[in-house]
């Protein structure tokens, strides 16, 4: 159990340190991107949440099978 507790650990992380940022890649070099736009969408995928609370969402999802990502206001 320790053992997957620290894969989980590792997956998550390995997820979260890639280089770059995910939104700007998202969003594109498009010039009409704004501060306002880069903060909504990090909302929309939770990224403006406490790290800690990333991974109980990332994790819960993961013991469901639920590997997919959802946005929009019905987010779960």
């Amino acid at each position: 159990m320790i053992v997957l507790f620290g894969i989980s650990v590792i997956v998550f992380l390995m997820i979260r340190l890639i280089p770059g940022d995910a939104v700007a890649i998202m969003l594109g070099a498009n010039t009409e991107v704004t501060p306002e736009r880069i903060a909504a969408m990090r909302g929309a995928l939770g990224l403006d949440r406490p790290l800690l609370e990333q991974y109980w969402v990332w994790l819960s999802h993961a013991l469901r099978g639920d590997f997919v990502s959802r946005f929009g206001p019905d987010a779960r």
